[in-house]
């Protein structure tokens, strides 16, 4: 008799692939003007075109991808708890922590790979304790997250908007590799150490949600379903508020031509989430077949986000080729990437192929 085998649930992947769309056009619109230029880029010159791209950015996208794969990152350990050990656990995510270290300092300090590693070390024994004891560690965990954002805000209002940057200082203006290195590197070491008091928090508590979200099912069973038409009328309008808010102040900056620091960005991973669990709401509501298609990539999102990564620093850097990247190229860019990226990943599902990096990831 063969040993069973353990499906992987298309919704959860096919939220992953969506996800992604935000990961890829945020790095993308920033690329240039990064590591320290306005966040979502700038609106040159400031057409309609380009603020209005930028204004749907942070409505729909800026501040929702990154806690949501950070979600699904902690119902994955879940999922990988029923079938792996704790030590096989902990192995991949050092190698997840080694791939985040040598992307982070070579390529894009804007990497995620090592916050949601050290993340994942902290939370990947909790996968398999009782439920109200994950329940406890989650309300603690949404605590200090509460607190890092409110930190975040007072860092804010401390550098009273104070804290611009040239685009002519970011990655799309250097004039060698040297310059490309040194200024990745010095930002990728800042980064790191601000995100393990800012990010960091907010992170876990999107882990230890997500396990708790895996535990219970609360995706996939269709008793959660009356829970979630709830959530997505009560929150709905409220996290569209909130976000078109935040939205039309980073347009309103950019039409003015002002990076300066802004409340709303301070609060973003806040008010995001107002408007994340409502938009995975009525994607939970309304999943059919759909997911079946985006699924496969959804299990190569870690190539597909590492190939962006490569793709923006030999076309767009100051080192590279240099090419301008306005808010219309970098959705261009950003999303040819990803559609591309669909049919691909479902020609490797069908050869039994997995994406490189996740090969290597699952090596014994």
């Amino acid at each position: 008799m063969t040993s069973p085998t353990h499906r992987r649930d298309p919704l959860l992947d096919a939220l992953r692939a969506l996800a992604m769309v935000g990961v890829l056009v945020v790095n993308a619109i920033s690329y240039t003007v990064g590591p320290w230029g306005a966040p979502l880029g700038e609106a040159d010159p400031a057409s309609m075109l380009s603020l209005g791209l930028q204004s749907l950015t942070a409505l729909l996208l800026h501040g929702k991808a990154y806690p949501m794969l950070a979600f699904l990152f902690g119902a994955g350990l879940v999922l990988a708890s029923r079938r792996a050990t704790l030590q096989d656990r902990r192995r991949r995510l050092w190698r997840l922590l080694g791939l985040g270290v040598l992307h982070g300092a070579l390529v894009y300090a804007g990497d995620i790979l090592t916050m949601y590693a050290l993340c994942g070390f902290t939370v990947v024994a909790h996968a398999r304790e009782r439920l109200s004891r994950l329940h406890a560690r989650w309300l603690r965990a949404c605590g200090w997250a509460l607190g890092s954002v409110a930190l975040s805000v007072m860092l804010t209002l401390l550098a009273g908007g104070s804290a611009q940057a040239d685009a002519s200082e970011g990655f799309g203006a250097t004039a060698s590799w040297r310059d490309q290195f040194v200024l990745n590197l010095n930002a990728y070491l800042m980064l790191q150490v601000l995100g393990l008091v800012l990010f960091l928090p907010v992170l876990r508590a999107a882990m230890l949600a997500g396990m708790l979200a895996a535990r219970l099912r609360l995706l996939t069973h269709r008793r959660w379903r009356p829970v979630w038409q709830r959530w997505v009328r009560r929150l709905l309008p409220v996290g569209l508020l909130a976000n078109a808010a935040y939205a039309f102040s980073i347009t309103d900056a950019a039409a003015r031509g002002d990076s300066a620091l802004s409340l709303w960005t301070a609060v973003a991973p806040g008010i995001g989430w107002m408007l994340t669990v409502p938009l995975v709401g009525l994607v939970v509501l309304h999943a059919r077949r759909w997911p079946q298609a985006l699924a496969p990539l959804g299990q190569r999102t870690l190539s597909l986000y590492l190939l962006h990564s490569l793709g923006c620093l030999a076309l767009f850097s100051g080192a590279g080729l240099g090419w301008p990247l306005p808010p219309l190229a970098a959705w261009t860019w950003a999303m040819g990437l990803w559609w591309l990226a669909i049919p691909a990943a479902r020609a490797m599902a069908r050869q039994g192929w997995r994406g490189p990096f996740e090969a290597w990831m699952g090596r014994r």
